[in-house]
């Protein structure tokens, strides 16, 4: 206390401070042990101890057998249930984005007449057709670049390889039909053949944007712009 002398202490202070310390040395033995054991153990006393702690070995080893035996198990069903998962993600949309395939190669625009006939494009990216006709409209997936015509390259690295990719071709034109508007194309990726697909449009006059749009799994992949000039 504030402004109060301190007493020096005498032996009887410090038998007092002895047998406080004692006291509370005892008191982690009386949780442990009651009774006549907590004041005066003996032979009896120990032995009980010692067989009390046997047993809880005893449960304790009976605990670490089980765990061993059933581990392997255990890891067996963790792998099988990882693999699982794995496969299911490659189908499966992770945050708003599709695991695709890989592929390396181009996309051909091609309009031909109702005979099959080619008809060049203009350095514009366009073609002129004639009223009234009907045309073909191809699109071609191939490994190797076009030697001409309108085309990009299509590049899809960091998928899954698969020995066929699956695309779906939607032609965008606001002013012009297409029968059908949506062309499904498969590419197997170890072969060098192309793959096409045919759409057919009545000519009809005026300039008309056309956006080929490529995708995969639902995930846009590639546009192909153009414009068709019908006289």
């Amino acid at each position: 206390m504030r402004g109060e002398k301190l007493s020096p202490l005498d032996d009887s202070d410090f038998r007092e401070i002895a047998e406080e310390i004692a006291e509370e040395m005892k008191k982690p033995s009386e949780r442990l042990l009651s009774g006549e054991q907590a004041s005066s153990l003996g032979d009896s006393g120990y032995e009980k101890i010692a067989e009390e702690i046997a047993e809880e070995r005893k449960k304790v080893e009976a605990d670490q057998e089980y765990t061993a035996s059933v581990l392997p198990s255990l890891e067996k069903v963790i792998r099988s249930s990882t693999e699982e998962i794995k496969s299911m993600l490659k189908h499966l949309p992770f945050a708003g984005l599709e695991v695709l395939s890989n592929f390396e190669g181009f996309a051909l625009v091609e309009v031909a007449d109702n005979r099959g006939n080619l008809i060049p494009p203009s350095e514009e990216k366009s073609y002129v057709l004639s009223e009234g006709q009907t045309y073909q409209l191809l699109v071609t997936l191939q490994s190797e670049e076009p030697p001409e015509g309108i085309f990009d390259f299509i590049r899809l690295t960091d998928g899954q390889d698969v020995p066929s990719v699956d695309f779906v071709v939607f032609l965008d034109c606001d002013s012009l039909r297409f029968e059908p508007n949506e062309l499904g194309l498969i590419v197997k990726t170890q072969e060098t053949q192309a793959t096409t697909k045919t759409a057919h449009v009545v000519a009809v006059e005026g300039i008309h944007n056309l956006f080929v749009m490529i995708f995969q799994r639902n995930t846009l992949v590639q546009v192909i712009p153009l414009k068709l000039e019908i006289q």
